[in-house]
């Protein structure tokens, strides 16, 4: 979101902010229907995306979750997806002799 000729003045977000990967599927189709937990060989889980930020400011509410996890893995061999990642770029960064934190988080 934003860019770095255009950063965003704000963002505040409340819910969910994800690129997640998604999980290996279970579940394979004949003729259009669903047929559930056959074996489908050894399909891995996606890798998880990104999210990039261009900003000067964010809140996130006392529930919000910014996540980039990689999917799960089958269950007959595939591997789970790599996480991705969350990239901050912040516009108007102080800069001097005092130390003024650009960010304090806290979370998992």
């Amino acid at each position: 979101m934003g860019s770095m000729e255009n950063s965003l003045s704000s963002l505040s977000v409340y819910g969910f902010l994800e690129a997640d990967g998604e999980n290996s599927r279970q579940t394979i189709e004949y003729m259009g229907y669903p047929i559930n937990d056959v074996p489908v060989g050894v399909s891995g889980g996606g890798s998880g995306g990104t999210i990039l930020l261009f900003l000067n400011s964010l809140t996130l509410g006392d529930t919000a979750i910014l996540s980039t996890v990689g999917g799960l893995g089958g269950s007959y061999g595939g591997g789970g997806g790599g996480g991705g990642r969350i990239h901050f770029e912040w516009a108007y960064i102080p800069t001097g002799d005092e130390y003024l934190p650009v960010a304090n988080v806290k979370g998992e």
